[in-house]
């Protein structure tokens, strides 16, 4: 395991954990170091945020360094016990959690969510906990609706806001068990059916359950708002060359709201090499890989994801949200593991992770991102070409305001300049190009078709990815 936190050295400085082995070849060891460092090079300047990275080899943490500052305001460097908003990585946690009360026999993956959360409504099928976990619920993703909805993350949201939004989708994205569409509404439901069964609330239950043995006594669910969290790291984006602070007052919890370091989540590595209870089971449970109703087996265990690289398997996950960028890549055949916590929007942790491993286990230098597509593939990720055309006349046929009562919001559609446009609440306005009569898309994957009465425009039905067929309602006529 983790030798103390007293033990290492502060963030500037390469980490050696006490009770780590000894680099077999303290040169070899060293050129790792200084490859590592000039991967984050461009963070490690005054003005940046940046990353903390671990790299953990048979369960001990044997690099570990910080390069950038948690906070710009005060000029803290990060290090390895700066505290992390994980975004979705937190999710493995939530399975975690999950096993623990199958465990104690008081949870069944295959029972009735609704048994527990009967506010969600009766769509004619059951859902289960299997299927939360393993995004195969079809509920539809309620980030998704809450930026449809023109909500802003700097407006007060929780787990109860989340719930509400959820319970008022009248329809799901297809039927429970028969695809996989990733939704982070099955988790926000996990860690309220965890708090129900429990009685207490999900930071207080992980903590006695999970964290506390692990000896993660930085970890904790972002519960209390007003927590003073001790080397916070604050979230940034990078705008006209100046670094400046996302404010946002999003505390839905579940699908992620864990903080974390890195020194915590390599003591959460060690467990999934543990052979005594319930640290075994749970290590199989978060591995196994969800099915379909068909039987065809899909690659997402536990909100962990298997994959490959150069023949060698292994799990990872990240986690991405406002100027956090997270990841855990394990490969468990060879008991490596990266990890890198950012909390810079533009950093790139899935190729520092990638880079992290051809430097420390496969003992090279690292290559650099992936070349661009290629002509053949170029405009892969366009918007087909418009079939059709339409007049000034075709457009103003479908101006007016649109409602949602899945959203309890309004959009207006409308004319300018000679395009169709959608605005929302929140001001913001979209352009709508034409594909066909009636069929609108913006950009790949938003898909927006207007429905007729009469020849009369009454509404229009949605799929924007992790939403699908979701109604709006003609407020007005001509």
């Amino acid at each position: 395991m983790i030798a103390p936190s007293a033990a290492y050295i502060a963030a500037s400085s390469i980490l050696l954990l006490v009770g780590a082995p000894s680099p077999p070849d303290t040169l070899d060891f060293a050129r790792k170091a200084a490859l590592t460092d000039s991967l984050f090079s461009d963070l490690a300047t005054d003005g940046s945020p940046g990353c903390a990275v671990g790299v953990v080899q048979d369960g001990e943490l044997v690099f570990g360094k910080g390069y950038g500052h948690g906070n710009l305001d005060y000029d803290v460097p990060l290090n390895t016990r700066s505290s992390f908003y994980l975004a979705s990585v937190s999710k493995q946690f939530i399975g975690a959690a999950v096993g623990l009360l199958v465990l104690d026999g008081v949870l069944d993956l295959d029972g009735d969510v609704r048994d527990i959360v009967p506010e969600l409504p009766d769509y004619g099928s059951r859902i289960t906990s299997r299927h939360l976990l393993h995004h195969t619920s079809g509920l539809r993703d309620y980030l998704t609706l809450f930026t449809i909805a023109g909500q802003s993350f700097q407006d007060f949201f929780d787990n109860q806001d989340a719930l509400e939004l959820i319970a008022r989708q009248k329809a799901l994205n297809f039927e429970p068990g028969s695809e996989f569409l990733y939704s982070n509404s099955g988790y926000v439901l996990l860690a309220e059916i965890i708090e129900r069964v429990t009685g207490k609330s999900l930071d207080a239950f992980t903590q006695a359950r999970l964290f506390q043995p692990l000896g993660m006594k930085d970890t904790h669910w972002g519960e209390d708002v007003a927590r003073v969290v001790p080397g916070r790291a604050v979230s940034y984006q990078i705008q006209d060359g100046t670094a400046q602070r996302f404010i946002w007052n999003f505390h839905a919890k579940g699908d992620g709201n864990l903080h974390s370091t890195v020194e915590d989540l390599a003591r959460w590595d060690a467990l999934f090499y543990r052979t005594d209870e319930p640290w075994a089971y749970l290590t199989d449970l978060l591995y196994t890989k969800g099915t379909l109703n068909d039987g065809s087996e899909i690659p997402y265990a536990l909100r962990l994801s298997h994959g490959s690289y150069e023949d060698r398997p292994f799990i990872s996950h990240g986690g991405g949200m406002l100027g956090y960028r997270t990841l855990i890549q394990r490969f468990p055949d060879n008991r490596f593991t990266s990890i890198v916590l950012c909390n810079l929007g533009s950093a790139n942790p899935g190729l520092f992770g990638r880079q992290l491993s051809e430097v420390w286990l496969l003992e090279r230098k690292p290559t650099g991102a992936p070349e661009p597509a290629t002509t053949e593939n170029a405009g892969a990720d366009e918007a087909p070409e418009p079939a059709w055309d339409p007049g000034a006349d075709e457009l103003a046929a479908y101006e007016g305001t649109f409602y949602s009562a899945e959203l309890d919001a309004s959009h207006a559609v409308y004319v300018e300049d000679g395009v169709l446009r959608l605005g929302d609440a929140a001001g913001e306005s979209m352009e709508l190009q034409p594909r066909e009569r009636d069929v609108f898309n913006r950009g790949v994957g938003t898909t927006f078709v207007f429905v007729r009465e009469g020849g009369v425009v009454t509404g229009f039905t949605l799929d924007a990815g992790r939403v699908r067929g979701l109604f709006f309602q003609r407020e007005d006529t001509h």
